[in-house]
């Protein structure tokens, strides 16, 4: 039996957000290092353009430096103009062989992806990282908000680059799953507490989307299912039902 036999939806075209999907393949999210210094380097653009040649439908990204604390040398900078016309180039290479080109939105928070601590790491508490003991900054409520600016103004500086839409990345430990979960969100404000308070961020951030973006841009969301820890999230609280573009805004 051929594969359009065994999988009959697979190579079949759909239309997501808008956008044509030629079929159902997509690339991941995969850290490939190629950013330099924050720019767009030709073998990054090269890579994701193969992938795209090679049939894929739909690419994510690694994260991109979306807010200006991001300085990561390998992430390319999203949030000011230094890179828009390499940012159009990288669009262009991808989008031109009929494949969709998603930013992946993302921030370790209290997470260390290098050995040692990281003095600048920031979170939804004051709690340390169970790996590195990285003691992040608890974001303030102005910060979280700007922190939110800055990732609907780099998304909406991605479209206007020719890109068509971000995933954020709300798992693996990293900032959005630190808010989500009870385990680790111990903050007595609006962005804490109860399921609605701790998806407040999250939905704030789609909501800013929403608002600066067009609605054929394409807002991925990748949500943890189990921390796999006592007093995290576990199965039954990842499965309800809920709504995060209707929480409420303070």
């Amino acid at each position: 039996m051929d594969i359009d036999s065994l999988y009959p939806s697979l190579l079949a075209p759909f239309t997501l957000a808008g956008k044509r999907l030629r079929n159902r393949l997509m690339h991941a999210s995969m850290s490939t290092l190629m950013g330099e210094n924050g720019r767009v380097s030709d073998r990054l653009i090269q890579y994701h353009a193969n992938r795209a040649k090679g049939g894929a439908a739909l690419i994510v990204t690694e994260p991109l430096g979306m807010a200006p604390h991001q300085k990561v040398p390998s992430r390319v900078r999203v949030w000011n103009d230094d890179n828009v016309d390499a940012l159009k180039r990288w669009a262009d290479a991808v989008e031109s062989e009929d494949c969709r080109l998603l930013a992946q939105v993302q921030d370790p928070g209290r997470g260390r992806h290098a050995p040692g601590r990281n003095p600048d790491a920031v979170g939804a508490c004051a709690l340390p990282d169970d790996l590195s003991w990285t003691v992040p900054h608890a974001l303030t409520i102005d910060e979280i908000r700007r922190l939110i600016d800055d990732f609907a103004q780099s998304a909406r500086r991605l479209q206007r680059c020719g890109w068509s839409g971000v995933e954020i990345s709300a798992g693996h430990g990293h900032l959005f799953h630190q808010f989500l979960s009870p385990w680790s969100n111990h903050r007595d404000d609006q962005y804490g507490g109860d399921l609605a308070g701790r998806t407040r961020l999250i939905a704030e951030l789609v909501a800013a989307l929403r608002a600066l973006c067009s609605r054929d841009f394409i807002v991925g969301l990748k949500l943890p299912g189990t921390d796999g820890v006592a007093g995290g999230i576990g199965p039954a609280e990842a499965a309800q039902p809920r709504s995060l573009a209707r929480a409420p805004r303070a």
